[in-house]
């Protein structure tokens, strides 16, 4: 092969005792909350007093008032890895605000008030007021509904724990309700015939795993960076894509010393090594796999190559190792262990990071998390993770993406994993080539030096080349 340095560019809690009507019409009515930026006459100091209830004696224990404080500040003080707002339904002026609920240990909120606004039943306050006489805080993300683009009744219902929303759905027909899963139908479950494959190749990667691991060893040694080996796992049908990442990597002086390629079958193994990267072959431990690339993303082959992805980030996971697992279909345009390594960064304290996939669906939320871009700190957490997904790798019938989301939603709820999406400006995608035209523009303009470009969100190869030509980021002379 030979390498186009330049890339080719066609580009384009409560006193219950029954209240007087002024009383309550006086509970109704509690002050409003300045805002930032407000004029500072006739300030007063104010107590929003919870002795008052805004709710009925039947809920006083978990609902005995309320505050409203913004969205995006409660974000930030309570990161739990989100991605960015910024969908249109999430800058909806009806979805800015939180809703604090206050249980009857919550006694009042002082806050400095202006005697010119307004009454609201619900003030606002500040993240910090809201939470200031809080021990701990539940936090509850919801989501409207797709096709309806109407948000659902919400019922709070006390005195049981949950892990999970639960939805039930009126039935047109009868109008009784019947319970459904979040995104209107529950997940399928695997056919037996599926099943039976999975416990094959579970025993296959039981009985090699330990031989596997020892092969790898002196590798991995040899050729880690700061504790981190670069992961990617491909087939022949793939090879042009890991031939574009190389040249691309050249025409910047990126090192790339530091990546294994896990190859499915002997010719993407030959295709490695006279690339000049570091290659082992899977045949033992996955067994025969396909050999051309995915026809159409989720099929049968898309499915087995993700599942071998799983298993090479497990491997080097269990050698002790942070893994940055990728796709072949990307570029960078620095090296990402400079962000990854950099402990002044505000990622740095987070177990798994993903590039955002920009798929809003409820089987994506709330990470968003593309697996086509990950970077894994070696720990008990994450090991745990990638066992359980090898075990539920039946599950993946197309999108593998869907079961890492409820395994992570899982693992942070029950485990303490801590994941992060990462910002999307700085890690574009497909997404950004399909939907973000002005952000694309920038790139393609040089006004934005993102870390990397991913060429997700394409229906096969085909197309993936055709977008990756026209954005200058195709760099092999075929």
């Amino acid at each position: 092969i030979s390498c186009n340095h330049h890339g080719e560019e066609t580009l384009i809690k409560h006193d219950a005792t029954p209240m007087s009507k002024e009383k309550m019409r006086e509970s109704l009515n509690p002050p409003r909350i300045r805002n930032r930026g407000d004029s500072d006459n006739s300030d007063t100091t104010t107590s929003i007093s919870m002795k008052s209830p805004q709710f009925g004696p039947g809920v006083l224990k978990f609902a005995s008032g309320a505050v409203r404080t913004s969205r995006d500040d409660f974000l930030k003080q309570f990161d739990y890895g989100l991605p960015l707002p910024i969908f249109k339904e999430q800058r909806d002026p009806g979805i800015k605000e939180v809703l604090m609920l206050y249980g009857d240990g919550i006694k009042n909120i002082t806050r400095a008030v202006s005697s010119e606004e307004g009454s609201e039943l619900f003030p606002v306050v500040s993240v910090e007021e809201a939470t200031a006489q809080c021990t701990d805080v539940t936090v509850m993300h919801i989501k409207e509904l797709h096709r309806e683009k109407h948000y659902p009744c919400l019922a709070v219902v006390a005195g049981y724990g949950n892990h999970q929303l639960l939805r039930w759905r009126r039935d047109k027909s009868s109008g009784k309700f019947q319970r459904i899963g979040l995104k209107g139908r529950f997940m399928g479950i695997p056919e037996p015939d599926i099943e039976e494959k999975h416990r094959e190749s579970i025993g296959r990667f039981l009985r090699h795993m330990d031989v596997a691991l020892e092969e790898l060893r002196p590798i991995v040694e040899r050729i880690e960076k700061e504790n981190t080996v670069v992961v990617m796992c491909i087939n022949k049908g793939y090879v042009p894509m890991l031939m574009n990442f190389v040249c691309s990597s050249k025409s910047r002086n990126i090192d790339l010393s530091s990546v294994l390629v896990f190859a499915t079958d002997q010719d993407t193994f030959d295709a490695a090594k006279k690339l000049g990267l570091e290659a082992f072959h899977t045949a033992e431990i996955l067994g025969a796999m396909p050999t051309k690339e995915a026809a159409v993303f989720g099929d049968k082959t898309f499915s087995l190559l993700t599942y071998s992805g799983f298993v090479s980030v497990l491997l080097i996971n269990l050698l002790g190792r942070d893994v940055l697992f990728q796709d072949a279909d990307l570029v960078w345009y620095k090296h990402p262990f400079e962000y990854f390594h950099d402990k002044n960064n505000a990622a740095h304290s987070f177990d798994i990071m993903f590039m955002d996939d920009g798929n809003n669906g409820w089987e994506y939320l709330p990470y968003r998390a593309n697996t086509g871009f990950y970077y894994v700190r070696q720990n008990e957490r994450t090991r745990h993770l990638f066992n359980s997904l090898i075990y539920s790798a039946d599950l993946i019938a197309g999108v593998d993406q869907i079961v890492m989301s409820v395994l992570l939603n899982e693992h942070s709820t029950l485990y303490g994993l801590n994941v992060k999406t990462l910002d999307v400006n700085s890690f574009p995608g497909g997404w950004t080539y399909h939907r973000r035209s002005e952000e694309m523009n920038k790139i393609l303009n040089g006004e934005v030096v993102p870390w990397i470009f991913h060429m997700h969100w394409t229906h096969n190869r085909v197309h993936k080349l055709e977008y990756m030509k026209q954005s200058a980021l195709w760099y092999v002379h075929e």
